[in-house]
């Protein structure tokens, strides 16, 4: 069931990549949410288990801390290059687990603040705007 109202900044959910056409995303996958409060749509970041040939400044390696427990077992990757604005309606939940009636349970996580501020730094660097970070004094 699609998610009826739009995430917070930095929730990982499902997302629904269905009719993407490769070398685009194509598959069900958690992805980071990185707008806020858009009607009908969310900028997202997907998050892939298979590690860059090479790493670059808009790959991420996620903390294990930052994905829902039944997907720590994997190193991942937030793929910053990969960014992409979805409806809401491709967006849902994860699947944490089954009771032994077989009933499902579904959640939504959250990734840390240092996650999402790579994140965001990545996304500038696939853009070419990375200079454009302020440092804190």
């Amino acid at each position: 069931m699609p998610l009826l109202s739009h995430p917070h900044r930095g929730t990982v959910v499902m997302c629904n990549f269905a009719g993407f056409q490769p070398p685009e995303m194509t598959k069900n996958r958690l992805v980071v949410v990185l707008t806020h409060k858009r009607p009908q749509i969310a900028t997202v970041v997907p998050i892939s288990a298979t590690e860059p040939n090479t790493i670059e400044n808009w790959h991420h390696e996620l903390d294990k801390k930052s994905l829902p427990q039944r997907f720590r077992d994997q190193r991942s990757w937030a793929k910053c290059d990969m960014v992409t604005t979805v409806s809401l309606s491709r967006l849902d939940r994860i699947m944490l687990r089954k009771n032994k009636y077989g009933q499902r349970t579904y959640g939504i996580h959250q990734v840390s603040n240092e996650d999402l501020e790579a994140i965001q730094r990545g996304v500038l660097e696939t853009f070419g705007l990375a200079h454009l970070i302020l440092t804190k004094k």
